[in-house]
């Protein structure tokens, strides 16, 4: 065994030896990557008779490691934007006219139909549908108003067992309509308000397939096991337990979390939730209440508060901007996670042009770098199509489709 194998092993096990007195040693071997770890177990290998006297040796410097490298919470190293191993260039194809609307809120596919939920300033409507084939506009509906059946602003929605359902979270409210006639324009589609308790501060209500209601509010999530009441039950802190780390300001991470991005996977037994800046992706289960399964940090949230504004440091960027899934993926549309945001508006780059495939752990699988800015996004398993909401370069929104069964 040569010196270097000795040194290399002798620093590698003090490493481990410093996290392990943190009882954080094997989310930090984690970090320190593939090829560290295979250096790692093959060093120990050809130094196993050294090993208890380097551990005594380096007790000292341990401690010392302990202070200076350890993996705490405060660490850079906590932050890890996800390695896509298959990368590949796609493009979007137009279906329909371009879209009167300034934004998109939400999307989402019921059967044949893109359900696209988006104040209309021109009519007043919230909720459009298109036949998802050719674009073609088929309803507008759910008007803005304080009367029966009309609302102030769609934070969420969901159709099950036909029912649609639509959070308002100005009159902190969850309004039902009857999925098929508001499809079809008629007449009759209100059915009705559910006025319970959501608590304070409700920002996004998922609907789940077996009726019951997960509310997340002020960055936390809530269980509505029945229709009639709510439970509350504060589980953790969301998104990524921004209102304790990595961001202390109580103001910020509310500005941050009120908006965030959210998918059930089609068997209903898990969603995923992120935010947009400080990109956090966490994961849920709902099989038996609500279970925390992981939670990934991606970008280091690069912004403060001054005088009531959000102010973005020069490494603030991007992160997930729409969410979509399947039982064995997370869809997300993403910036590059490596251009700050004044950079990409200096030379005029896209914003979130990346269609992304990570598995439910948050682990990327592949990548498909598009031509347009995806403002939102959804995926049809049954097609293998993404549909999204994209915009061009004169900031004009369209509805666009891209076929994903060609990237293996």
């Amino acid at each position: 065994m040569n010196n270097r194998s000795v040194i290399v092993g002798r620093i590698i096990v003090i490493r481990v030896v410093s996290l392990a007195l943190m009882n954080n040693a094997w989310r930090c071997i984690m970090q320190m990557g593939t090829m560290a770890m295979l250096i790692m177990f093959l060093a120990t290998a050809f130094a196993v008779e050294r090993l208890f006297k380097l551990l005594k040796e380096s007790a000292i410097v341990s401690l010392l490691l302990v202070l200076s490298l350890g993996c705490n919470r405060q660490g850079e190293g906590q932050y890890h934007f996800p390695v896509f191993s298959r990368e590949y260039e796609g493009h979007f194809e137009f279906i329909g006219d371009p879209l009167m609307l300034d934004g998109a809120n939400h999307i989402y596919l019921y059967e044949d139909y893109i359900c696209l939920v988006e104040p209309n300033i021109q009519n007043g409507s919230s909720f459009h549908v298109f036949d998802k084939h050719d674009g073609h506009p088929l309803s507008d509906a759910i008007y803005k108003g304080r009367g029966p059946g009309e609302i102030m602003h769609v934070a969420s929605s969901g159709i099950v067992d036909g029912i649609l359902y639509v959070f308002d979270d100005t009159s902190r409210s969850v309004m039902m309509y009857d999925g098929e006639r508001v499809i079809n324009e008629d007449t009759e589609q209100y059915l009705g308000t559910d006025t319970s308790d959501l608590g304070p501060f409700p920002v996004y209500v998922l609907f789940l397939k077996d009726g019951d209601w997960v509310v997340i509010r002020n960055a936390s999530p809530l269980v509505k096991p029945e229709s009639n009441h709510v439970r509350i039950e504060r589980l953790g802190l969301t998104p990524g337990q921004y209102s304790e780390y990595p961001l202390e300001d109580r103001e910020l991470t509310w500005r941050l979390c009120r908006n965030p991005q959210v998918t059930l996977s089609p068997d209903g037994s898990r969603f995923a939730l992120s935010s947009l800046h400080g990109c956090i992706l966490e994961v849920y289960s709902v099989e038996n209440g609500l279970e925390l399964l992981s939670t990934n940090y991606l970008l280091d949230p690069d912004l403060w508060m001054e005088d009531g504004e959000i102010v973005y440091g020069q490494r603030s960027m991007n992160g997930i901007s729409s969410l979509a899934s399947t039982d064995d993926y997370i869809i997300a549309s993403m910036s590059d996670g490596k251009t700050p945001d004044d950079i990409v508006v200096e030379k005029g780059l896209l914003r979130s042009p990346y269609i992304c495939f990570m598995d439910w752990n948050g682990k990327g699988i592949l990548r498909v770098h598009t031509d347009y800015d995806i403002v939102r996004l959804t995926y049809d398993l049954s097609e293998k199509v993404v549909y999204a909401v994209i915009k061009d370069k004169e900031g004009v929104l369209h509805l666009g489709r891209m076929d994903m069964s060609r990237f293996k």
